[in-house]
């Protein structure tokens, strides 16, 4: 579930094996490269955040070598959807999907389905857990339940979406999706 997730494009549509070789050089650690119909990659690093870092604070450096434009977006999961914002990161830079939504908040509204699993309950315990940086002691204070209680939600809230909440991007999405839940639907009664 550690896993950080990017939508990778190049202007020049490059061959796989030309992504393959950008990605072995920025890490020394297995990921998933997936090609899609549409000439956009699904990179998965399983490393996590210090994956993600490594290729963050190298890609600007990758895009000079790289022949043409590249961009990439970290996205909580891969969801088909996340594609139609790619368009939105301007060239040779590597974005979160919370930053394109400060500029595009018709992100979060799409997004609404990601939450359409989930009670109420359970969506004011990932948003009150965002809230307390990810405390289930702090989060169980406020929501008057047991911390196991807590846990337990976040547990099943990260196997039913997908999204991990390790990653301070996701929770940034997911804290914005929720509000937006609540703007449509009413804030959550405690």
């Amino acid at each position: 579930m550690n896993s950080v997730h990017l939508l990778f494009q190049s202007d020049r549509f490059a061959k796989k094996e030309t992504i393959e070789k950008l990605f072995s050089k920025l890490l020394k650690t297995a990921y998933d490269l997936e090609e899609t119909p549409s000439n956009i990659y699904k990179i998965s690093l399983p490393g996590g955040m210090a994956s993600q870092a490594v290729v963050e604070a190298s890609f600007t450096a990758a895009a000079n070598d790289f022949p043409g434009e590249i961009k990439a977006l970290i996205v909580p999961c891969f969801k088909e959807s996340f594609t139609a914002y790619l368009p939105y990161v301007k060239g040779d830079r590597i974005l979160y999907l919370y930053e394109v939504g400060r500029e595009h908040p018709e992100i979060y509204e799409d997004g609404q389905n990601l939450l359409s699993m989930f009670d109420e309950e359970s969506l004011l315990t990932v948003k009150t857990y965002i809230e307390t940086e990810r405390s289930p002691f702090l989060s169980a204070l406020r929501l008057y339940v047991h911390r196991n209680t807590v846990s337990y939600r976040i547990e099943r809230f990260e196997e039913k979406s997908g999204i991990s909440l390790e990653n301070w991007g996701n929770q940034m999405y997911v804290y914005e999706l929720i509000r937006t839940y609540e703007k449509i639907h009413g804030e959550f009664s405690r």
